[in-house]
């Protein structure tokens, strides 16, 4: 709330906001949370979501945080985009590792990413395509005025 009212009171006349959060995991997090709880600790998985956690408070509270610092005019919607990875072993890899990185477990992700190639790249079949892996995100877009 004290950044978003901080963000009003900083805004030009006639300014807007405008920002978006990720609302639901990426198939790739989730997976990768899944795999994470059963070959290294609960902790790394959950940190693994922590990107996602603001979006996922759902529109209504966040609305509701906007109005509460301020803002007016608020109008949000929900836009799907993809993000393409190659359908290989060593992009799946590249791709637990820079999600884990962030982890104070690192050394576990190294050491059990077998497996966790194997569980994620399973779970990521769905999302293959003629171009690679094919995940899809979604992301509140919010736009409001002071």
């Amino acid at each position: 709330l004290q950044a978003l009212q901080e963000i009003r009171r900083v805004l030009v006349p006639r300014g807007r906001l405008v920002f978006t959060a990720w609302s639901e995991p990426f198939p790739l997090n989730a997976a990768l949370a899944n795999a994470l709880k059963r070959h290294v600790n609960a902790e790394t998985a959950t940190s693994c979501l922590a990107p996602f956690a603001w979006g996922a408070l759902g529109r209504d509270p966040i609305q509701e945080l906007v109005n509460d610092a301020g803002f007016r005019e608020i109008g949000m919607e929900v836009i799907v985009s993809t993000i393409f990875v190659p359908a290989t072993a060593d992009a799946v890899i590249e791709q637990i590792l820079f999600v884990g990185s962030r982890s104070p477990f690192v050394g576990e992700i190294e050491k059990a990413i077998g497996l966790l190639e194997r569980e994620v790249s399973a779970a990521l079949q769905p999302y293959v395509d003629t171009e690679g892996v094919a995940i899809p995100y979604a992301s509140h877009l919010l736009l409001a005025r002071p």
